[in-house]
């Protein structure tokens, strides 16, 4: 018997090789019948036979259903400057099923990239027909309509310089978890830290073919200046800093910060407010201008507010889970009441709402009869 004790084991696995790799195969079979006691057989007969087969994967697009999740959330608005973003694919052979470099099978072709909003990356959606012409390598393979949709991305090469990452850097931020369950997800790594205080992009891209014949190194792009990409998935979110002038941040700037300026200060106390750009508007509607140079950058410093793991926990809602009140029936069930199948003898069916003898809370008191016959006599009508 498994010991409910025991801690938790989850495997990390350096990667999953699908049994084929996407691609077109070709099955051929030949039979040879011979017999020595037939003379139509005795000089042999062949038979032969050949089929040709596609292995299809995602390389276009990835459906929802394809992701298990993403970090940072999407739309995050928290400090993620020092996480590395990644993804998880619900199919652990995926980065696998194509590869960076034809001549390893253990290159997978995904990555992940991070650029923030300052950054020239250009994004938009064009047809297969023109992609096929505009990224080389690229073909359009069977069972795909030269009409159909795909994402890019567009960059400089001096920008996708700095932050591609080589075949073997590509197998050490791509692997596999799996969980004692024997459930696996594969997990492709970004090789950047977002920005702080802007909002970042992630791309997961494809470099299907893009490191042939570059060994451990990256690919040149011989002649090119800007590099396109095609882009699987893409989510935005943000690093920004927030600031909090709590009454311990206030005393520490008295000494450094003219009276008529504290008193500005003072009226943001306890205000939480995200983002340096929108901190700094606020202290300069208070103030009448903008924050002088003399203490600007130690009230940027002493006023962000890095939350502690324990204050997020207070700060959590651990009401008891219920609707938010909204009408009726989000009232009749926060009552401690709840809603059943009801059979009346004349044979039509409703839903009822019923409850046991003890309430969640206080209840109005009510003059009941005497002993009953049966329970229906118990039962009274609630009206709304």
């Amino acid at each position: 018997m498994a010991d409910d004790n025991s801690p938790r084991r989850l495997e990390f696995v350096q990667f999953h090789l699908p049994s084929l790799t996407a691609g077109d195969y070709s099955i051929e079979i030949e039979q040879t019948i011979e017999s020595a006691h037939s003379k139509k057989l005795r000089t042999g007969n062949r038979f032969f036979g050949r089929l040709d087969v596609t292995v299809g994967g995602e390389r276009i697009l990835l459906k929802p259903a394809d992701i298990d999740a993403v970090f940072p959330p999407e739309g995050s608005l928290l400090d993620h400057s020092n996480i590395l973003p990644h993804i998880s694919l619900k199919r652990s052979t995926l980065p696998w099923e194509r590869n960076a470099d034809e001549n390893d099978p253990e290159s997978p072709f995904l990555a992940l990239l991070v650029f923030d909003e300052a950054e020239p990356v250009q994004r938009k959606n064009i047809k297969l027909r023109e992609l096929q012409t505009t990224l080389p390598g690229f073909s359009i393979a069977p069972g795909e309509d030269p009409d159909d949709s795909a994402m890019v991305i567009d960059l400089p090469l001096s920008l996708l310089s700095k932050v591609l990452p080589s075949v073997e850097e590509l197998k050490l931020l791509t692997h596999v978890r799996r969980s004692p369950a024997g459930d696996e997800t594969a997990v492709v790594i970004a090789n950047r830290v977002p920005a702080q205080g802007v909002t970042s992009t992630a791309y997961l891209v494809s470099l299907e073919g893009g490191y042939k014949n570059s060994g451990a190194g990256k690919p040149t792009f011989q002649g090119k200046t800007s590099i396109r990409l095609v882009c699987l998935k893409h989510w935005r979110f943000s690093c920004l800093r927030r600031y909090l002038l709590t009454p311990e941040v206030l005393s520490k700037l008295e000494d450094s910060v003219p009276d008529t300026d504290f008193q500005g200060l003072k009226q943001l106390q306890d205000v939480e407010i995200t983002g340096r750009t929108a901190f700094l508007e606020a202290v300069k509607q208070q103030l009448g201008r903008d924050v002088p140079s003399s203490y600007r950058d130690a009230l940027l410093k002493i006023a962000e507010w890095k939350k502690t793991f324990r204050e997020v926990l207070l700060q959590l809602d651990h009401g008891v889970f219920r609707l938010p009140p909204k009408g009726v029936a989000e009232s009749t069930l926060a009552s401690g009441f709840v809603p059943l199948p009801h059979q009346f003898r004349n044979g039509e069916a409703l839903v009822s709402w019923y409850r046991g003898p003890l309430l969640p809370g206080s209840g109005s008191s009510r003059d009941w009869p005497g002993p009953v016959r049966s329970a229906d006599a118990l039962g009274f009508v609630r009206k709304p």
